[in-house]
């Protein structure tokens, strides 16, 4: 195994090694209304408008479907709508150009969407360019929580016009699970969509009986928390059942009226929405490793995480569908590369 993992490993590394950025997105000229775009030398050109709905290439080999790993999802078990968000003037467009490259992250679900605070063009380097939605608007605050010393971003009002977007454009409702990550998030959609498929089914009775907040149902209104030391849903990967996202959606006015929502961190808006709206949590510790959430111990069966911050040894460990904070594109290809190597061998 050692072998096979090492050339996985370094197969993944050279994709990101081999990278070619542009230099500049400023003299792009944009098509209208086109979310995916194949870019030749010489010019973008039209795609479609619509999603598109292919499974990755393995390895960045296009064309392949037939190779099951944890970068990307399969077509048997539940399906995943995903999406991000990004800010133009970051590194944010750097690192899900990173993603992009190794075909995983939100790229690696079975349909996908991009928003962007403004018009910009996130290319591979290998020709393969996609072109996020954009929501222009007032923009995101650091700035302190009222009455405490934290700094956070204030950034509910950009997500606003994006969950705004998708319940008009209503593709999630396609699928069983709606998923956002955070652009400086390490994910395997693939491996999530076998955690998600352990939960799901017929319940699972074991000696200490069953445990409901284990067991998944997409047609139930739940969300996933996913830190233990909060008890929380943090950011950086957030999942909704289909039936959720369509009440949270809806009711999006009825959060707003009662909720200081302006003031908050998106995360935050999210749970004390859902919460008002009676959407019912279930537990998935061992989804999502968090450095903001307890870094040592936060799986389900409280085992310790091994590395500096825990980070390391999560990217290395293969069992988590998500690793956060990465924040350069060398340290988030890195990680994939390693997550995807030994989640592959398991």
């Amino acid at each position: 195994r050692a072998p096979s993992l090492a050339r996985q490993a370094q197969r993944h590394a050279n994709v990101t090694a081999n990278v070619s950025w542009p230099a500049s997105d400023a003299n792009v000229s944009w098509p209208a209304s086109t979310t995916h775009v194949s870019r030749p030398a010489s010019r973008i050109q039209r795609s479609s408008s619509h999603l598109r709905q292919r499974l990755p290439a393995s390895h960045g080999q296009r064309g392949r479907h037939d190779v099951a790993s944890a970068a990307w999802v399969n077509r048997s078990g539940p399906s995943l709508f995903c999406w991000a968000l990004v800010k133009k003037d970051s590194l944010e467009p750097w690192l899900l150009r990173t993603s992009l490259k190794h075909r995983t992250g939100v790229f690696g679900c079975h349909q996908h969407i991009i928003y962007s605070d403004e018009e910009l063009v996130l290319d591979d380097g290998d020709g393969e360019s996609v072109l996020p939605t954009p929501i222009p608007g007032s923009k995101a605050w650091l700035a302190p929580v009222p009455g405490t010393s934290e700094a956070v971003w204030h950034n509910t009002n950009i997500f606003m016009r994006a969950w705004r977007h998708m319940q008009e454009s209503g593709d999630y409702r396609q699928h069983d699970w709606v998923v956002k990550v955070d652009p400086d998030t390490a994910f395997l959609p693939g491996l999530l969509q076998r955690q998600l498929k352990a939960m799901s089914g017929a319940p699972k009775w074991n000696s200490a009986g069953f445990n409901f907040m284990r067991h998944l149902d997409p047609k139930e209104p739940i969300y996933i928390v996913n830190c233990r030391r909060w008890y929380s849903l943090q950011g950086p990967l957030e999942i909704f059942s289909v039936s959720a996202a369509d009440k949270f959606f809806s009711n999006l006015d009825v959060c707003t009226s009662g909720l200081d929502w302006e003031q908050w961190g998106e995360d935050w808006f999210v749970s004390a929405c859902m919460d008002k709206l009676s959407i019912n949590k279930r537990e998935g510790f061992d989804l999502l490793l968090d450095r903001y959430c307890s870094p040592t111990q936060n799986a389900s069966d409280g085992r310790e995480l091994q590395g500096a911050g825990g980070l390391h040894g999560g990217c290395a460990s293969g069992i988590w569908a998500a690793v956060h904070p990465l924040k350069t594109p060398e340290e988030l290809g890195s990680c994939i590369a390693e997550a995807t190597a030994h989640a592959d061998a398991k």
